[in-house]
């Protein structure tokens, strides 16, 4: 992998924590608003997941013109394993739901190799 290749793969995570922020920002607002219940939340991260996904796949793809599903899929699991080494530190332990962890994984790298795809 190029030097290059680093620097825009930080700029594109950096992208997809942006997303990511935004997207937590709605959801807390929206909450609060209409005074949501914890499912919403389960399900407003996980959509909050696929659209950074698919947002840092589609600019993958866009940068490196070959094997786009590939890049999208190794943003898609960097942007996970971030947030992942994150929440462990803050919680200081490793989460016990490893199925949950699992999902997580698997949703993130799907929508990162479906933006790519897409690009």
């Amino acid at each position: 992998m190029e030097r290059k290749s680093f620097k825009w793969m930080i700029v594109d995570l950096m992208f997809m924590y942006i997303v990511t922020g935004l997207g937590l920002i709605l959801m807390a607002f929206l909450m609060e608003k209409f005074q949501l219940n914890g499912t919403f939340v389960e399900v407003g991260v996980t959509v909050i997941y696929v659209v950074s996904g698919i947002a840092g796949g589609l600019i993958a793809g866009k940068k490196m013109k070959r094997k786009k599903f590939l890049w999208g899929l190794l943003l898609g699991s960097l942007y996970f394993l971030i947030l992942f080494a994150v929440s462990a530190a803050l919680a200081g332990r490793l989460p016990k739901d490893l199925v949950h962890m699992g999902t997580t994984l698997g949703i993130c790298m799907a929508a990162g190799t479906l933006g790519g795809m897409m690009s």
